[in-house]
């Protein structure tokens, strides 16, 4: 930054002597009477002209050098930290990319996990539903059969006892004092035989 000032200072204290050196000449040459010299002129315009830019290759060359030296290895360095962000950025780009579809993978692997689970589940409370039907039918169907017997022989002592009744009955009508005496005879000898 110091060299561009300096830079700056030295050409317009060059470039403000290129043109009053010039007309002062002319006005000098006009006021002693000499009135013909436009090839002098020129002469010195170009005289001038070649050591301005002399003092100013001489002067500027290194710092214009250093200063250009310094812009292009700027520029480089600057074109090798976007080289190095725009890998960066595309690595990351892509470490992204495969986060979304590990991401993506791990979503379907746990909507497919869901879905299998969901169907397992579903069979496995089916299959138990059915398991606690066939256990109630076979519990009703047990329960029915036991009524059923405990009914049959409820009916059977009810018949057993309606039919001793009438036994009772119709042997008190029809036996004889006799008959009485022999069925006890043999009851107690088959009670005695036990």
């Amino acid at each position: 930054m110091k060299n561009i000032l300096l830079f700056s200072f030295l050409i317009i204290v060059i470039i403000s002597i290129f043109f009053s050196s010039p007309t002062s000449a002319l006005a000098t040459s006009e006021a002693a009477g000499h009135g013909g010299g436009y090839l002098k002129e020129m002469v010195f315009k170009i005289i001038n002209f070649i050591i301005l830019v002399g003092i100013l290759a001489y002067f500027m060359r290194k710092p214009v050098k250093k200063a250009l030296k310094e812009r292009k290895e700027n520029i480089e360095i600057a074109l090798e930290e976007a080289r190095r962000a725009k890998e960066d950025a595309e690595r990351k780009y892509q470490e992204y990319e495969e986060r979304i579809k590990e991401v993506d993978r791990e979503i379907e692997e746990i909507k497919r996990s869901a879905k299998e689970e969901g169907e397992m589940e579903k069979e496995r409370i089916i299959a138990q539903a059915n398991d606690m039907a066939k256990k109630l039918k076979k519990q009703a169907e047990w329960m029915a059969e036991q009524e059923l017997k405990q009914a049959k022989a409820k009916i059977r002592k009810e018949v057993t006892q309606a039919t001793i009744e009438l036994a009772e009955k119709l042997l008190v009508q029809n036996i004889s004092k006799e008959d009485q005496k022999r069925l006890v005879k043999e009851y107690v000898e088959k009670m005695g035989a036990l």
